[in-house]
């Protein structure tokens, strides 16, 4: 299943460099079009560190596969959500962030492992499906402005304030209903808002509630009406993300068939995504995307009907000018997500 609540918009509140919050969220909203929606928020106080992870970028990713035999013949694409079934799923996620403002480098470096599970309770004649989503396991480590190292597992029960949001969102199930073309019609996050409300976080409960609806809705694998070839492109359309005192950045997507496999039980889809910054006439920072690439395949089952691997790597620069001030960004992604089916 291509979509996780789960996943992660990463949030990261300086005291000091709030603004650069923008940059995260304008790179992680586009998570979600590579089969990954991340929703968990860490906070990062402005204290420094010279570590750093040694990460092997291509152990996440994986290889593409390839297809013994392949098909020229059309296929068509569909979600099969079956009532009563659940379903679990891994997501590996790694972000790499250098930020220079004049002769001041800041980095921070994120590596996440999640287990997410979800229910399909029911589903109407029109095959519209109400799922019950929500993260089993939450494994966080942080290093650069602040060392953050978090366990669902070790931590649920702990009481450090710093864990009070990852504990409100571990094991708090959100509601969706979908139908099999991947078009989400309705979400609800109620349940997720009461716990966050608890901890007393005005600012992570603000942001879900004015970026979530956004990127949860942009989560699935946006499915063609007719079948498709391999060689075809999926136009998806745009979806618009607010950042607030910038705007909204423009997501145009498409999907490239790379492949049908011979016995057409599976395709390889390649997501090309297009960003784009619509500056508001309240805007406050600047922004603008030097830079933004994204190689990234998708495994979806036609058998099953679900997504049974994806992968994703996404590099993107961005400037920004607050008062006669340069900010420049670098971000360095890697996303790999497995659904057991």
């Amino acid at each position: 299943m291509v979509f996780i609540f789960t996943g992660v918009i990463i949030l990261l509140n300086y005291p000091n460099h709030s603004r650069l919050n923008q940059f995260f969220t304008l790179v992680v909203s586009g998570l979600p079009l590579v089969g990954v929606c991340l929703l968990v928020f860490v906070f990062v106080s402005c204290s420094s560190s010279d570590e750093s992870f040694n990460i092997n970028l291509e152990q996440i990713l994986g290889d593409q596969p390839i297809f013994k035999s392949q098909s020229k013949e059309a296929v068509l694409l569909r979600y099969k959500f079956k009532t009563g079934k659940s379903y679990s799923s891994d997501v590996v996620f790694f972000m790499n962030t250098v930020s220079k403002q004049g002769r001041r480098t800041q980095s921070n470096q994120t590596l996440m492992n999640m287990q997410v599970k979800y229910r399909v309770k029911s589903q109407s004649e029109a095959k519209i499906s109400n799922i019950e989503m929500l993260i089993s396991r939450l494994k966080m480590t942080s290093k650069g402005l602040k060392k953050i190292n978090y366990d669902s597992a070790r931590d649920k029960s702990n009481k450090k304030p710093e864990f009070a949001v990852f504990n409100a969102i571990v094991g708090t199930p959100i509601d969706l209903k979908i139908d099999d073309r991947g078009k989400v019609l309705s979400v609800s996050l109620l349940k997720i808002e009461e716990k966050i409300k608890k901890t007393g976080n005005k600012i992570v409960l603000q942001h879900l509630q004015r970026t979530a609806k956004e990127l949860t809705l942009n989560s699935f694998i946006a499915l063609p009406k007719k079948s498709i070839r391999a060689g075809e492109r999926i136009k998806v359309g745009g979806v618009k993300t607010p950042l607030p005192n910038v705007g909204q950045v423009k997501m145009d997507t498409e999907y490239k068939v790379i492949a049908v496999s011979g016995d057409k039980k599976k395709v390889i889809l390649q997501p090309l995504v297009k960003y784009t910054i619509e500056p508001s006439k309240q805007s406050k920072l600047p922004m603008k995307i030097n830079k933004a690439n994204m190689k990234a395949w998708i495994l979806f089952s036609i058998e099953k009907g679900d997504v049974l691997k994806s992968s994703a790597k996404i590099n993107m620069s961005v400037s920004s000018l607050i008062g006669n001030s340069r900010i420049d960004t670098q971000f360095e992604t890697a996303v790999s997500y497995t659904n057991h089916l």
